[in-house]
């Protein structure tokens, strides 16, 4: 065994350099083995008698080690590990290469359990990581969001376009053609006085009205085309005159229910509010393809009398 002369560490008589420490063991002390005496030997050798003592001379050699390159990763080969230097195997207890001193290389499988500030650290530096992903995942969503919004629109242009495009070209026909007028084939209502039939709404004077038999409130007219039309607005000349001093004798409508059907069975309905005066008022009204529109009164200005209510003439605008 030699003994490293640095560290102490035993190493074997065959090993040039420590196993612990690295150092070269030949400027390390001598083997501690002591030589053992030869066996059998019949007649003792009288010691010669010891020269004069002679002060040695001590020779300084630098402590110097040989050029090691940088640690490589080592293969396994068994229970040792083999120098990337030289390619000496050494035992697995070894930190250097018992052949050149070459350090142990780290091992691949190797695992070091990081020390706990080295953790905190990581937590402290996590956010920012956690930051860019939650960036990644924004930016992921927002492509995701436009690729779906890109397919509806897709799907309603496919679907609802013919519809859509149809609805365009009606409301700029609506505001750039003219209105004309929608006379009506055949008028009806809920009652008529005898001589004020429904009719008279859509006779085109206003001296001569339509007048209910019962009570104002819940009486209705209706025209009716055999064609469907495309209504756009309503023009209502209510009482018997349009004459201030005539106007207030009779009952005039104060609120009218309308509701147009058409031609498919569907309704539409709006609501008009007449102001309490003369002479006739404009509503804008929307509905296509409509076959019947019905005006109900919910309420009335004017004294309860006979007759209850008036209204002189309905006129109705739109495109055929």
């Amino acid at each position: 065994m030699i003994i490293c002369a640095s560290c102490g560490t035993a190493n074997p008589a065959t090993e040039r350099f420590c196993g612990e420490c690295g150092d070269f063991l030949e400027w390390s002390t001598a083997p501690t083995d002591p030589p053992s005496d030869a066996a059998g030997t019949a007649d003792p050798v009288p010691a010669a008698e010891p020269p004069a003592a002679v002060q040695p001379t001590v020779v300084t050699t630098p402590h110097r080690r040989p050029p090691r390159r940088a640690p490589r990763r080592a293969r396994h080969i068994g229970d040792d590990w083999h120098c990337v230097r030289c390619g000496a195997g050494n035992d697995q207890q070894r930190r250097f290469c018992g052949a050149c001193g070459e350090p142990r290389p780290v091992a691949v499988a190797e695992t070091v359990k990081r020390p706990w500030w080295r953790r905190w650290l990581d937590r402290i530096t996590a956010p920012r990581v956690r930051r860019s992903d939650r960036r990644r995942r924004e930016h992921a969503r927002r492509r995701l969001l436009l690729v779906i919004a890109l397919i509806c629109l897709l799907t309603i242009a496919l679907v609802g376009g013919p519809l859509l495009g149809r609805r365009l070209v009606d409301e700029v026909r609506d505001r750039v053609q003219d209105h004309v007028p929608l006379n009506p084939d055949t008028v009806t209502a809920s009652s008529q006085e005898r001589d004020h039939p429904a009719a008279h709404i859509a006779d085109g004077v206003t001296n001569r009205f339509w007048s209910p038999s019962t009570a104002a409130d819940g009486s209705w007219v209706e025209a009716r085309w055999a064609d469907p039309v495309r209504v756009l607005d309503v023009v209502v000349t209510s009482g018997v005159s349009t004459e201030q001093e005539l106007f207030l004798t009779v009952g005039r409508p104060a609120v009218l229910a309308l509701t147009a059907t058409t031609a498919d069975g569907r309704t539409v309905e709006g609501t008009m509010e007449l102001r309490d005066q003369p002479g006739p008022q404009r509503f804008t009204f929307e509905a296509a393809d409509v076959v019947r529109l019905r005006l109900e009164v919910r309420s009335a200005y004017g004294p309860r009398s006979r007759p209850s209510l008036a209204i002189g003439e309905v006129e109705f605008f739109g495109r055929r």
